[in-house]
């Protein structure tokens, strides 16, 4: 009993000080979503064409197309709690630029600026989870209570600028996105004496470091190293293969929603605003469920996340009525929920900690890379093949990413070697 107590009382300064941290960083991603919309309606405002929203929004998105990786290289070079502190001041420097109301050639400027930012700590972020968790076993509810968090924040998000920008203006939306980062980075620094501010520890840095006096191409080929370390294991191999199938699937079926609402049920943007809450339902249902029941195989629980999307997919191509297409998109969107959980838990546990940020970072810019043919992919079919037989097509491709995701991370053959000591992905 006198070992236990000591054992119990730092796993629960751990887990405060995790939600110390998990509190800070999401209360930034909800600033994020609140600056998202502000940015397009002034870029709306300001030009009144639809054009300039879309062109904002890729200015925005645009930098994790490269900077997640250069995130990832950094997060497991220095110091996560600093790097991640650091681009969050960055992002409030940023947004209070934004708030000043500058012309439209600064906006152009300010916002990749804030974009570069974001794209650098994500990475570092859920690099960071794994490192704050007490235990290996911790790893999924931890994972658990971020994912609820940010996925309460990504649906409430619009709704609360869409009010504060109705009654107060673009102004007030971005200065309170200024105030959430610094929340995050004063959250990061009150965790400072249990995640240390130091350079991390000798593997880690020799882990990713590059010789001075190294060619430009050596510098970029150790930045673009979570690739490499992504495709170097069968499980995080297949998780690659698997987030570039659903994402193009996700993307298409989000372009082709407009057209089940108006085409098949002639329910216009009524009908797709249900369609698209149907999706943010089912997201928020199976984060709060697995906030509290985190399952524990997660090799075989992403292939059935997958699944779970192409079923309601295929529901949505078959629906009969609107509300049964809503009833898919809330199935689609636990899956959803449950594959976003396991890719990083699963990443967390194959792969030692050193890599972590580099893993993360390719992750993410494997899923920026599909998001945009995906979105164009599902607008031009719309003119192309009928609404349903384009829904039962993502649904297809769900299946062929559910049968990578098996074969490459659920079977037995799939099995990660352990790491070494003290690198890997638990505790």
């Amino acid at each position: 009993m006198q070992l236990r107590l000591p054992l119990d009382r730092a796993r629960m300064a751990r887990w405060r000080t995790y939600s110390v941290f998990a509190f800070g960083v999401l209360t930034s991603s909800l600033g994020d979503r609140m600056a998202l919309v502000a940015i397009a309606a002034v870029f709306y405002q300001r030009t009144g064409h639809g054009l300039a929203v879309g062109v904002s929004l890729a200015l925005l998105f645009a930098p994790t197309l490269v900077f997640s990786m250069v995130g990832g290289y950094l997060a497991d070079r220095y110091s996560r709690p600093l790097l991640i502190i650091l681009s969050h001041l960055g992002g409030a420097a940023a947004v209070l630029g934004l708030a000043l109301g500058p012309p439209l050639p600064v906006m152009l400027v300010l916002v990749p600026a804030l974009g570069t930012c974001t794209a650098i700590s994500v990475p570092a972020i859920r690099a960071l989870i794994a490192d704050l968790v007490p235990e290996d076993e911790a790893l999924t509810r931890g994972n658990a209570i971020y994912n609820f968090g940010y996925n309460a924040f990504f649906f409430a998000g619009p709704y609360v600028s869409g009010i504060l920008f109705a009654l107060w203006g673009a102004s007030t939306v971005f200065v309170l996105d200024a105030l959430t980062f610094l929340v995050s980075a004063g959250a990061l620094t009150i965790i400072r004496p249990a995640a240390t501010m130091r350079r991390p520890p000798p593997a880690a840095s020799a882990a990713a470091a590059v010789p001075a006096g190294s060619s430009p191409g050596a510098r970029l080929a150790a930045a673009l190293s979570g690739v490499t370390i992504m495709w170097g294991h069968r499980k995080t191999r297949g998780i690659a293969i698997s987030i570039v199938a659903v994402v193009v699937a996700g993307g298409t079926m989000s372009g082709a929603l407009i057209g089940v609402a108006e085409r098949v049920f002639g329910a216009g943007t009524v009908g797709f605003g249900t369609l698209a809450a149907g999706t943010g339902l089912g997201l928020m249902l199976a984060s709060l469920y697995l906030l509290f029941r985190p399952p524990r195989d997660m090799d075989r629980w992403l292939a059935r996340g997958i699944a779970l999307m192409a079923i309601g997919y295929a529901i949505v191509a078959g629906a009969p009525v609107l509300w049964i297409a809503a009833g898919g998109l809330v199935v689609s969107g636990a899956g959803n929920a449950l594959q976003n959980l396991a890719n990083s838990v699963v990443i967390q546990r194959t792969l030692p900690r050193t890599e972590h940020g580099r893993a993360f970072g390719a992750l993410f810019m494997f899923g920026s890379m599909a998001q945009v043919p995906g979105l164009i992919v599902g607008g031009t079919l719309l003119d192309v093949v009928p609404v349903r037989l384009e829904s039962l097509g993502c649904a297809v491709l769900m299946a062929c990413a559910v049968a990578v995701a098996w074969v490459l991370v659920a079977s037995p053959l799939a099995a990660a070697p352990a790491p070494a000591a003290g690198d890997g992905g638990g505790r």
